[in-house]
């Protein structure tokens, strides 16, 4: 019974706010209420400028790099307003990390380039060299979810100023993630992928390419413009779509809990911590398993954001995307509750004489 259901609850559950990326926006749901999506053909990419060479980046050149900040110094004082302006020429690499337990078992790791620049009143993002490594569970459903991460990667994109993303090159992205999986997804899993709703996450199409990069961004992007007072929640009430298509009520409460310097040696206020919490309104998805014809009863499903921003441009220096449901499964006459929990985590390591004078 576990078995048959494992591959259903990790995608239709685990990952049901924003297509198991970002909960949706408490400032603007309307705006990035998307799908990330995920392989198909691609060709060889050009190099974008400032990129490192392909392949892990090196012990010596990370140590070189920023470390977010683990805690903030200031959590009470004066409001402050986020502007989303990210810097011209900012380069570094991200760590990525995908982990499920509960109902299944998957975890993950990813690792990527980025590059950032200006165009006008746009931001440019463009990224490559997409590394995967990834330790499943024991069944072919636990490997198959441990390769979600290798949609950790942030297409490369474009986003105005009011944190509209478009997708800039599909195809480039599309072979990345083609190479990063061409060890590990086997035509096994890509059959098995087909006959579930993981294979909706494979999906590379621009379409698709577009939600991800739209889901990824959302948490940061729709700040732009808001202002917080340290210590001072505030709720909204709002929706966003599964990764199967199941649109959910939930309600989110945001916060900014407190203010502190990016990296060890900045400025003493140069960034933010905020944490989005959302709880959904399950009935959606207790009727979309009864009509699947699955014996659950679901509980519930809060989705929790834990993001490390600067406050005059919103670069990110940190997100962490934690995801927990509860359930019980019906076996004849016997039930068992589950926990399942997703924590997903983007650390963003800058070389520092590309975001500070």
């Amino acid at each position: 019974m576990k078995r048959a259901l494992s591959t259903w609850l990790l995608v239709a559950l685990t990952t049901a706010c924003s297509g198991g990326e970002e909960p949706s926006s408490p400032a603007r749901p309307a705006r990035n209420a998307g799908t990330p999506g995920m392989p198909s053909t691609a060709t060889a990419p050009a190099r974008a400028p400032g990129l490192q060479a392909p392949s892990r980046v090196s012990a010596d050149i990370a140590r070189a790099r920023t470390q977010p900040s683990s805690q903030p110094v200031v959590r009470e004082g004066a409001a402050i307003t986020l502007a989303l302006l990210w810097p011209e020429g900012a380069r570094g690499h991200v760590d990525a990390r995908r982990e499920v337990s509960g109902a299944g078992n998957a975890s993950g790791s990813a690792q990527w380039a980025f590059a950032m620049r200006r165009d006008g009143a746009r931001n440019i993002i463009d990224t490559r060299d997409l590394n995967v490594e990834i330790e499943p569970g024991p069944l072919e459903e636990d490997r198959l979810n441990s390769l979600l991460v290798a949609l950790s990667i942030w297409p490369s994109m474009s986003m105005d100023a009011q944190g509209q993303a478009a997708l800039r090159d599909g195809e480039a992205t599309r072979a990345e993630i083609r190479r990063a999986l061409a060890r590990d997804l086997t035509p096994q899993l890509r059959d098995l992928a087909a006959q579930s709703p993981a294979g909706v996450l494979f999906d590379t199409s621009d379409e698709s390419l577009l939600r991800l990069a739209e889901g990824h961004t959302a948490t940061v992007s729709s700040l732009e413009g808001d202002t917080f007072t340290p210590g001072q929640a505030r709720t909204a009430r709002t929706s966003a779509t599964s990764a199967v298509g199941i649109e959910l009520d939930q309600d989110v409460v945001t916060e900014l809990t407190g203010i502190g310097p990016c990296f060890e040696g900045d400025e003493a206020t140069r960034c933010a911590w905020i944490t989005m919490r959302a709880t959904a309104d399950v009935t959606p998805l207790q009727e979309a398993a009864e009509l699947a014809q699955q014996p659950l009863t679901i509980g519930s499903l809060i989705n929790e954001a834990r993001v490390i921003v600067e406050v005059a441009t919103l670069l990110p220096h940190s997100i962490v995307l934690e995801k927990t449901t509860t359930m019980v499964v019906h076996e004849g006459t016997e039930d068992h509750p589950i926990e399942s929990r997703e924590v997903s985590s983007w650390v963003f390591h800058y070389e520092p004489g590309t975001i500070r004078p």
